[in-house]
């Protein structure tokens, strides 16, 4: 068993990683935020909840605050993925209080399949907060209240996967 560190996030972070190297982390970990991890291509592992999960392209994650995880390449050596991280309040400037408080109670952590529509379409939503990030260095709730970019992939995500569990 690994050992857990927590990584703590007061402004929402977003992460591009392109690599042809293989990458295994070497600690399990669990942030105070929440986390959607999108496999843009390769193959990477996740394990949660003592469930290893063999991520592909097109592949989303989403985490809840304190899920303790990590992530191996295994003996795959490419993969690229993004990953962001936020706080539930993030979303106070475009949902009510009750509104969050349902939205947030429906969402489990999980691991689903995008069909390839969603995938082109969330890939794009990454690909742009990235590059405004890299432009102004990390996105704070502030940035996104002037650019809803961040805030409209945020709750597209979650409404889908919301829209996905009562199909189901």
């Amino acid at each position: 068993m690994l050992n857990a560190v927590f990584f703590p996030f007061s402004e929402m972070y977003i992460n591009h990683v392109k690599s042809s190297e293989k990458y295994d982390m070497k600690i399990q970990h669990y942030h105070d935020a929440y986390e959607i991890y999108l496999q843009a291509d390769g193959e990477r592992y996740l394990f949660l909840d003592d469930i290893c999960y063999t991520l592909k392209q097109g592949d989303l994650v989403i985490l809840k605050p304190f899920d303790i995880h990590y992530m191996e390449s295994r003996d795959i050596d490419f993969y690229e993925r993004y990953v962001m991280n936020f706080s539930s309040d993030m979303l106070s400037a475009i949902l009510t209080k009750k509104e969050t408080d349902i939205l947030f109670d429906k969402i489990k952590s999980c691991v689903f399949h995008l069909n390839d529509e969603w995938f082109t379409l969330i890939l794009d939503y990454f690909k742009k907060i990235d590059a405004f990030s890299n432009r102004i260095g990390s996105v704070s709730y502030t940035h996104l209240r002037a650019h809803e970019t961040g805030r409209n992939l945020v709750c597209r995500i979650l409404l889908e996967k919301k829209k996905t569990i009562e199909l189901l």
